[in-house]
């Protein structure tokens, strides 16, 4: 088996690749009820949700499993045991720190001797119109953590200033989670100056608390040195805690560890064990180094088994591996050569994740704990730096190259045709939409400046944009395809949207949801909601509600309000996701409060589209915010009206 690269493995975009499949919910036994993970809380306690008609009792035991691509159902080793159940909601804990994280939609097999219409003994649900301490409590943490979430990955810096307030407030609150977001934007200087002593004690104060990213979080710290001394043992210690917790990257990370005795003693079989331990809870990396390391075995420590090493990759592969679709390629031929030409053309057709994924000292393209070394300036960068651009805002190749090829600031084809949500262009106040474009000066300017900068593959967007107000659908395409075989989100967004509509190119839904996709891969805002869409409303694709709730997700993720609008819908319905009126509520309010049109017409315009609990949960919001002091009915009457309306931005 060739060397692993420390370091420099890749970990599953976070909402996209590496989502796992959920059996339906059903009674599979007389003695035993199946249903779903609605809700995971701090401590790994979850709530699930089960067929109507059947009932649980305090005290029965309950196994999580997750539906691993490849593997199939993997139950996580640890038992849960239920506290209580009201309303067809049981509420479940872990008998020990669980060796899996669970995750919302995980599979939930509760064995229990309760009977329908039995009396059964249980603590009652919370209920948002009794007015009680808790419940509000509750709610209200929850509502200002989730604003405080959507604000944070805000492309405008000034929201990154507000997510800190509201995150000190739920940390005020002991939210666990609000703690350890509220270090990460002290530790990278985020919204406000980075101070690493103030996001060590943030950390700390959430560990304490048993939060397992803190956990992670100060292993990462320990291990490159960010604010203390380096302390490899310190390090390994604060992961074991986060793997302990369910911490699928932490399990990777100690697996890394153990490879080269980093911190903890160099054992590949000690490797395997926590490598294995990261797949079951779902790490994508995990499974492909797996599949490696069984398919030659290792040095009389670890036997060679092909079925294994076949199973872990598909694993990985379904899962949106590239290299793992690679290796299977090449596995099946002359073996099966249907499958290799289908794992062959997987991997031309998948879209690459971006470079900082493949490194697991970072958890999100702004926040890598790289050691002071591997910083530019004692100044934090992904891990898929760039070349350090000149004076002039340019990047030179080779030392003796003398071409300019790539610039990285705002040049004349960004200012008059840069396209509004483009994560590529170089000043988040650029933007203009399509019908104020003006073609002819679109494309001499972005000729001009392609002339100049060859390599700049947001320029390829841009005059794309300018030959399709044009009329120009050829041009358009080929200067996109261009742009797109440069790596530019936006040019594979208006591919995608060429073969939506067949301008130039025979219109084909599929080859549109794949180049949609591959934008939306690649940060692209825009491509993600077109992707939901086509998934959720079956243009000329299969119905995917999941797909589309996914999609809807990522954008979300990325602060954008009307996907957190279209997904509060999804909630409120259902589809694709469990039912969920607290988060529907949650998910509309953040979008209300990003200026969505979709959450204001829904709100003000249409409210009685949504369930009477999502609406309950909306004026329970509004309440908590101090902006309503009226009954929690559901019916949006003149003062929750006026209450919405103050949460639209001016």
């Amino acid at each position: 088996m060739k060397a692993l690269r420390t370091w420099r493995l890749a970990i599953p975009a976070l909402a996209m690749t590496g989502v796992l499949n959920f059996a339906p919910a059903t009674q599979a036994l007389a003695d035993q009820v199946e249903g779903r993970v609605s809700k995971v809380s701090a401590g790994a306690s979850v709530s699930i949700t089960v067929p109507d008609g059947t009932v649980v009792a305090p005290g029965d035991p309950v196994t999580i499993l997750a539906d691993i691509p490849g593997l199939g159902l993997t139950a996580i080793a640890t038992p849960w045991t239920v506290d209580s159940f009201a309303n067809g909601v049981a509420v479940a804990t872990p008998q020990s720190p669980p060796t899996g994280a669970p995750q919302v939609g995980y599979t939930a097999r509760i064995e229990t001797d309760a009977v329908a219409g039995s009396a059964v003994v249980a603590d009652p649900a919370p209920d948002p119109e009794t007015g009680g301490a808790q419940p509000g409590e509750n709610q209200d943490v929850t509502s200002i953590y989730l604003r405080a979430r959507q604000l944070s990955l805000s492309d405008n810096s000034a929201d990154h200033g507000r997510a800190a307030i509201l995150y000190r407030q739920a940390a005020d609150m002991q939210h666990g989670g609000a703690m350890t977001a509220l270090g990460a934007l002290y530790g990278f200087g985020r919204g406000m100056d980075r101070d690493d002593r103030v996001a060590l004690d943030w950390h700390r104060r959430a560990a304490k608390l048993g939060d397992a990213e803190a956990m992670l979080r100060l292993g990462l710290i320990y291990l490159t040195g960010r604010g203390v001394a380096v302390d490899e043992r310190q390090a390994a210690a604060r992961f074991r805690q986060a793997a302990a917790g369910g911490n699928a990257q932490a399990m990777y990370i100690l697996a890394l560890l153990h490879e080269d005795g980093i911190g903890v003693e160099a054992s590949m079989t000690e490797m395997v064990r926590w490598l294995e331990q990261a797949t079951r809870a779902g790490h994508l990396e995990a499974m492909y180094i797996l599949g490696e390391i069984y398919e030659d075995g290792e040095d009389g420590i670890i036997a060679a088994d092909i079925g294994k090493a076949e199973r872990y990759r598909l694993a990985a592969a379904n899962a949106g591996h590239v290299g793992a679709m690679e290796q299977l390629a090449d596995f099946y031929l002359g073996r099966d050569a249907g499958a290799a030409e289908r794992w062959s053309s997987a991997a031309r057709n998948t879209a690459p994740r971006p470079d900082y994924l493949s490194d697991p000292r970072c958890l999100s393209w702004w926040e890598c704990y790289l050691p002071a070394l591997e910083r530019a300036g004692d100044r934090d960068t992904h891990a898929d730096v760039q070349p350090m651009p000149d004076a002039a805002g340019t990047t030179r190749g080779e030392a003796n190259a003398p071409t300019v090829r790539v610039t990285y600031v705002v040049q004349d084809c960004d200012r008059i045709a840069a396209t509004p949500l483009d994560p590529d262009r170089p000043d988040p106040d650029l933007g203009v939409p399509y019908a104020q474009l003006n073609p002819p000066v679109v494309i001499a300017e972005c000729n001009a400046d392609i002339a100049q900068w060859p390599d700049t593959a947001r320029f390829y967007a841009q005059i794309a944009r300018g030959y399709h107000k044009a009329g120009r659908y050829a041009d358009a395409y080929n200067a996109a395809m261009i742009g797109a075989e440069m790596g530019s989100g936006q040019a594979m967004a208006i591919v995608g949207t060429l073969y939506r509509s067949g301008q130039h190119v025979a219109k084909s839904p599929a080859e549109a949801l794949r180049w949609l996709e591959k934008a939306g891969f690649a940060g692209n805002i825009v491509a993600m909601h077109f992707a939901a869409s086509m998934h959720l409303n079956a243009e000329g694709v299969p119905y995917n509600a999941r797909a589309a709730a996914e999609w809807y997700q990522a954008a979300a993720d990325h602060g954008n309000g009307e996907a957190m609008a279209n997904l509060g819908v999804l909630y409120d319905n259902g589809q694709g996701v469990a039912y969920d009126p607290d988060e529907a509520a949650a998910n509309l309010m953040a979008g209300l409060a990003m200026g969505s049109d979709r959450a204001r017409d829904i709100l003000l315009g249409n409210p009685n589209q949504l369930s009477p609990h999502t609406r309950k949960a909306v004026q329970l919001i509004l309440r908590n915010d101090g902006l309503y002091t009226g009954a929690l009915d559901g019916a949006f009457g003149p003062q929750t009206l006026r209450a919405l309306r103050a949460r639209i931005p001016n």
